[in-house]
């Protein structure tokens, strides 16, 4: 996790990113810094539209990120689109991918060892 945020900071994420929002029943924006997300952000509730338009063999997806967001200006929760575009944080997933990737892995590691152990101590006996 120290890692983790030592490369954000490297990156000048941590501190100037931001997700933007704006909602789709007030017209009130909202804008989220990296710093304030926890872990319960990631369970909040959402809900995706994709759009695809095709003209002739070319076709463009887009997709639109709804969250449920509480509005501090109307005082109740309400639905906030995420205005940000993707390629505005792609680089910010690669880099969570990344060390999710790292941590299975690692995870792996640990289980293979522990099972490797385990089973040379069943057949010894």
């Amino acid at each position: 996790m120290k890692k983790y945020k030592k490369e954000l900071t490297s990156k000048d994420w941590y501190e100037t990113f931001q997700y933007e929002f704006r909602s789709a029943d007030c017209r009130h924006e909202k804008q989220i810094k990296l710093t304030e997300i926890d872990w319960k952000f990631a369970f909040t509730m959402k809900k995706e539209k994709s759009v695809t338009v095709a003209a002739g063999p070319f076709s463009k997806t887009t997709h639109r990120v709804h969250y449920r967001l509480f509005c501090e200006e109307c005082g109740k929760k309400r639905w906030f689109e995420q205005t940000n575009s993707v390629l505005n944080h792609k680089d910010l997933f690669r880099l969570r991918l990344k060390y999710l990737a790292v941590g299975a892995s690692v995870i792996m590691l640990a289980f293979i060892i522990t099972m490797t152990v385990i089973f040379k101590f069943i057949v010894k006996f």
